[in-house]
């Protein structure tokens, strides 16, 4: 080792196995005028967003007075599948509303599947359609005061 050397540059560097490393070899390969990477390589790729649906967003804010109008005639619905349905009318995805519910998406879908079991419906609009049907009916028979 020569006085004006560093160890770690007299060393050859090796590999996991213990053989020196070629850098020829071993080592990347760069052509010899260096790499010529553009700022644009560098950056991360546009996400394309999501297709929307061509169906429209069904959504609506459930006031005190329809809340409890619809928890009378929803009886045979669980407290917590009331609170499921109410935040699906309230609108967003599904991972909004269980993050909203402070429940796992799973446990949201097992509800789901209930609601639509036990009020015949197959998707989520279904559902808001017959919480919009049934406000309707409430109104017009002054089941729900204004």
């Amino acid at each position: 080792m020569t006085p004006t050397s560093t160890p770690a540059l007299d060393k050859p560097a090796l590999r996991f196995d213990g053989r020196p490393v070629r850098p020829s070899v071993d080592g990347p390969r760069v052509p010899p005028g260096g790499l010529d990477v553009s700022m644009d390589l560098l950056r991360e790729p546009e996400v394309s967003p999501r297709r929307r649906r061509t169906q429209p967003e069904h959504r609506f804010s459930i006031m005190p007075g329809e809340r409890a109008f619809l928890i009378e005639s929803l009886a045979d619905l669980t407290p917590r599948e009331l609170d499921v349905l109410f935040e699906i009318c309230e609108g967003g995805t599904n991972d909004a509303a269980a993050e909203r519910l402070c429940i796992a998406l799973p446990t949201l879908r097992s509800h789901l599947m209930r609601l639509h079991r036990k009020l015949g419906t197959s998707r989520k609009s279904d559902l808001v359609g017959l919480v919009a049907c049934r406000l309707l009916e409430g109104y017009r028979s002054g089941g729900i005061n204004v």
